[in-house]
C-alpha cells in the first residue's frame, strides 16, 4: 500500500484545466454534428476508464496511446495495454497527436 500526500489546491487546478480542456474538445466534435459526453473520473486509470465504460454502458472506448516503448513502458505501464487485456467491448486505440510528451506515472 501506498502513502500519498494530495494538495487540494494543485487537484482543483487541475481538474479546471481539464474542463476547458474537454469542453473545447467536445465543442470540436460538436461542431462535426457528433454528441460526445466527457467525464472525470479519478482512481486507478485502468479501472477507472472501465468503471467508466461500465457505468456508462458505452459501446465504444476511444483512447490515444503515447505509444512508448523500452523503459518507460516498464516502469509507468501502458494504460491502453491494461484496457485492451481488460476490457469486454470495443475499444479503439489511435496514436496521440503529442508524441513528444514526457513521461508520466499513469497510476
Amino acid at each position: 500500500m501506498y502513502k500519498v500526500e494530495v494538495n487540494a489546491e494543485k487537484c482543483d487546478h487541475q481538474r479546471k484545466e481539464t474542463e476547458v480542456y474537454l469542453a473545447s474538445l467536445q465543442e470540436e466534435f460538436r461542431a462535426k454534428g457528433i454528441n460526445v459526453q466527457t467525464r472525470i473520473g479519478h482512481g486507478l486509470v485502468v479501472k477507472a476508464i472501465i468503471d467508466a465504460a461500465e457505468r456508462e454502458n458505452a459501446d465504444l472506448v476511444a483512447m490515444a496511446s503515447h505509444g512508448r516503448t523500452g523503459l518507460s513502458r516498464t516502469f509507468y505501464g501502458s494504460v491502453a495495454a491494461g484496457v485492451l487485456q481488460r476490457i469486454d467491448r470495443s475499444l479503439l486505440i489511435t496514436r496521440s497527436r503529442c508524441d513528444d510528451s514526457p513521461d508520466i506515472p499513469q497510476g
